[in-house]
């Protein structure tokens, strides 16, 4: 066989191969050659729309993960916001017992420093009924703490104050009759008696 037989020969069977493939399809056999050949055409054209594709799923699907870490993490998220209402209610009922024991505490200082004022109170009364000379500044300081004294009682009834009612009197009338005569130790006097 010669080369230009050869060529013959295969241009024919070229064309006898297509009407082959044709028959074997319309055959009611299950080959499907052209489906086939369609087919690997087909993979072989959209491979990189194919591996794109796969690309796009691969992200879809990381999107999904990341969507349910999202939902995860509020959920989280809404139970630490109902764990922290919690503790500030906590927070504002301890504040609001904090505050009922600063004011019994203040009630308990301002209580002292009454009855502190009504032994100051007391005590000056003692020497004015002694005859222990004042000076004007000692009477302005024990008329302000007898102000005060006074203060307190007004604003707390329940307090006792039967015992420096009539101390309180007495200091006032005292400071009235100095006032009147001139008659308060002055400063200078004081001053000779402590370094004598």
């Amino acid at each position: 066989m010669d080369l230009l037989q050869l060529k013959d020969l295969l241009s024919n069977s070229g064309w006898g191969l297509i009407i082959l493939l044709t028959l074997i399809q319309i055959a009611p056999i299950k080959i499907n050659p052209w489906g086939a050949l369609l087919k690997f055409l087909g993979k072989a054209m959209n491979a990189e729309l194919n591996e794109k594709m796969d690309g796009f799923k691969g992200d879809l699907q990381g999107i999904k993960k990341d969507v349910a870490t999202l939902q995860t993490d509020v959920t989280s998220l809404k139970d630490d916001v109902t764990t922290l209402k919690s503790d500030v209610v906590t927070m504002k009922n301890d504040i609001n017992g904090v505050g009922g024991k600063v004011d019994k505490l203040r009630y308990t200082v301002d209580e002292n420093e009454a009855k502190q004022a009504r032994v100051r109170i007391l005590r000056f009364s003692d020497e004015i009924l002694n005859n222990i000379p004042h000076g004007d500044e000692h009477y302005a300081e024990i008329l302000r703490c007898c102000d005060s004294y006074e203060e307190y009682c007004m604003a707390h009834p329940t307090f006792k104050n039967s015992v420096a009612v009539n101390s309180i009197d007495e200091i006032k009338k005292s400071y009235e009759e100095h006032r009147q005569k001139r008659s308060f130790l002055e400063q200078n006097s004081l001053n000779n008696q402590k370094e004598n």
